[in-house]
């Protein structure tokens, strides 16, 4: 099982909007966005599910990786500190690749549990935005191992499908 753990795109600034969720994704981050995707492609990744927080720069990150016929998904677990269940509810997916948008330090949080990290441990995974944890295991809590942490910049790099 692969799963992808991405962090959202750029957003506008957290002094524009009272209300953290409600923050859409700048111009900027939405084209890098773009790139990024189109990079992961260029890897063979391609998901049988994408997930998302339910926060709007999720749901927008979210709707920018995801191709035509490709599932998406708001999921609330991702708009929180993971736990146990979360995990437990991402595995019974049973996607053989599974992408999740959401938020640091909670997506490196995640990645961390399903490796069988400790918590802590999580402030090494600097997951830019845009970047992307790539996580490989055999579906079960605690046996995942981290291939790849892959930043914007590499990603927008990377040659195009085909």
């Amino acid at each position: 099982m692969k799963i992808l753990l991405i962090r959202h795109a750029r957003a506008e600034p957290r002094a524009r909007r009272t209300d953290d969720s409600a923050r859409a994704l700048t111009r900027r981050g939405t084209q890098r966005q773009l790139e990024c995707a189109a990079g992961l492609r260029g890897l063979g990744c391609a998901p049988e599910l994408v997930l998302h927080s339910p926060w709007l720069r999720a749901a927008q990150t979210a709707a920018l990786l995801a191709r035509d016929g490709e599932p998406v998904e708001p999921h609330a677990g991702l708009a929180r500190a993971p736990d146990e269940r979360l995990c437990e509810e991402l595995l019974a997916r049973g996607a053989r690749e599974l992408w999740c948008v959401g938020h640091n330090p909670w997506l490196a949080e995640l990645a961390c549990l399903l490796c069988g990290l400790p918590r802590e441990g999580a402030a090494a995974l600097e997951l830019k935005k845009s970047g992307v944890l790539w996580l490989a295991g055999d579906g079960r809590t605690g046996e995942f191992t981290v291939r790849a942490l892959l930043g914007p910049r590499l990603l927008r790099r990377m040659p195009p499908p085909g």
